[in-house]
């Protein structure tokens, strides 16, 4: 990402995503209403239709707090020009990693709570969701920016290895 925010701070804050593009949308978390078995895919899940249509309003900072305080979570709309490469074969994250440095990039790098999440800025139109194995073999999936949300630190002790 072109902007470099203070690393010295282990994780953004909301104030950060926004500033850099990122839309929040309610998910279900662990919310008594959407999922009262704490289910961890149905966590991650939208808790409302509409998020990724012309028009949709993001909740304000206080209503995402209110929104976390009931147990939900928040993901973020990747912001355009920015795909996120999801891995988490630990082979297959120590390929990424060679390849970014042989290539001399310098990705942001999400942990989740299975793997990694890479972020690149990128002009480059992908399709929206995709898992797929890549020409070298890696199994990824890619999310593209202006169609697809993640899950971001700090929910679910996730976190920034690093924040650019």
């Amino acid at each position: 990402m072109e902007k470099t925010v203070d690393t010295g701070r282990a994780n953004p804050t909301y104030s950060d995503y926004l500033s850099f593009g990122f839309v929040p949308l309610p998910c279900k978390g662990y919310a008594l209403k959407y999922n009262s078995g704490k289910d961890y895919k149905t966590a991650k899940e939208p808790a409302m239709s509409g998020w990724n249509k012309p028009g949709y309003s993001p909740p304000t900072l206080q209503k995402i707090a209110a929104w976390e305080k009931a147990g939900g979570w928040i993901g973020w709309k990747i912001p355009e020009g920015v795909h996120a490469i999801d891995v988490e074969d630990p082979q297959a994250i120590a390929r990424v990693r060679a390849l970014c440095q042989a290539l001399g990039i310098e990705p942001a790098i999400h942990v989740t709570n299975n793997g990694l999440h890479f972020l690149f800025r990128n002009d480059i139109d992908l399709p929206g969701d995709s898992g797929m194995f890549t020409k070298c073999g890696l199994k990824v999936t890619y999310r593209s920016g202006g169609k697809n949300y993640l899950i971001l630190a700090p929910t679910a002790g996730r976190r920034w290895e690093v924040w650019r």
